[in-house]
């Protein structure tokens, strides 16, 4: 289970660093006071929207930049999320769906629930 738990945190970097890189749009976006975009850019199609919005090359190439790193984010973590969730569905796949059942707890909470608290029995009280 270590591994897969070490995968995890690794996977929340990565969705933290993809956060800051979005960030990093949105102002260079408000930076050259431009409108602000109304897209979502963790939709690839939102994303492509992007191409052509800056006048100066170099500012558009910072903004490519981003943008294929996202892509390249998308696609790995697409990867991570699916290989994990075999892998909780192989450990413990009743308690992998009885966490899912709870409100507000989806498939990534379930597996962070899963990996970072292991056997429950081992904490001797609430």
């Amino acid at each position: 289970m270590r591994a897969a738990r070490d995968l995890l945190r690794r996977r929340t970097n990565l969705v933290r660093h993809g956060a800051d890189l979005k960030a990093h749009v949105v102002n260079t976006t408000s930076q050259y006071n431009l409108p602000p975009n109304k897209v979502n850019l963790k939709n690839v199609c939102a994303r492509e929207q992007l191409n052509k919005t800056f006048n100066d090359p170099l500012v558009q190439r910072n903004i490519d930049l981003d943008i294929a790193v996202l892509e390249c984010y998308h696609r790995e973590l697409s990867q991570i999320e699916w290989l994990l969730e075999k892998q909780a569905k192989q450990h413990q796949p009743t308690y992998f769906y009885l966490l899912q059942t709870i409100p507000g707890i989806g498939r990534i909470l379930a597996l962070t629930i899963l990996y970072e608290i292991g056997d429950i029995h081992r904490f001797e009280s609430v």
